[in-house]
């Protein structure tokens, strides 16, 4: 008899939190149920914030804090990226580089002296090869533990927790 009024009482300890709660409010309801139009465009442009969600995309690189995201948006990898142009499969007359998009794959062309990051041109070996680099140090500080060193990756800046700095994506000595 013992056991079992320890055992209701338990039980009843677990679900009266639940219970007290109440029904939802329409406002939580809603949130809950949030479909997330915003991270669905966001999706598609490969740029923006989203406040429900708490992350971002920037150049189709995502961030998961908005310090990380405003430090990507405003940085000069970001903007290296901007500068290519947007294409198609359909618009490419090179074989090569049609593959490539077609593929989904980033590389260089000899044929057309120019290459493709993420789906986006660039003119001349230096410019696709300055965009292949701002693209790694935006999936860097992307994929970085500290939330600290991520922005300091795109931002030259210094991690005030790891005490590490940057420049143009890569530790320095400080």
């Amino acid at each position: 008899m013992r056991r079992l009024l320890l055992a209701t009482t338990a039980l009843c300890l677990c679900i009266a939190p639940v219970a007290l709660a109440g029904p939802k409010t329409e406002k939580e309801a809603k949130k809950d149920s949030h479909d997330c139009s915003t991270c669905k465009d966001m999706e598609k442009s490969g740029n923006g914030w989203c406040d429900h969600c708490k992350m971002g995309m920037v150049a189709h690189v995502m961030a998961k804090s908005e310090k990380l995201y405003k430090a990507m948006k405003d940085s000069s990898f970001a903007k290296t990226l901007a500068a290519g142009m947007e294409v198609k499969a359909s618009d490419i007359k090179c074989a090569d580089c049609k593959k490539m998009v077609e593929g989904h794959k980033d590389g260089y062309c000899k044929k057309c002296d120019g290459g493709l990051v993420m789906g986006h041109f660039f003119k001349g070996k230096e410019g696709y090869e300055k965009a292949e680099h701002a693209m790694k140090v935006m999936m860097d500080a992307s994929k970085a533990k500290c939330s600290g060193c991520a922005t300091a990756m795109v931002s030259d800046g210094k991690c005030d927790h790891c005490k590490v700095a940057y420049k143009d994506g890569k530790k320095t000595k400080a």
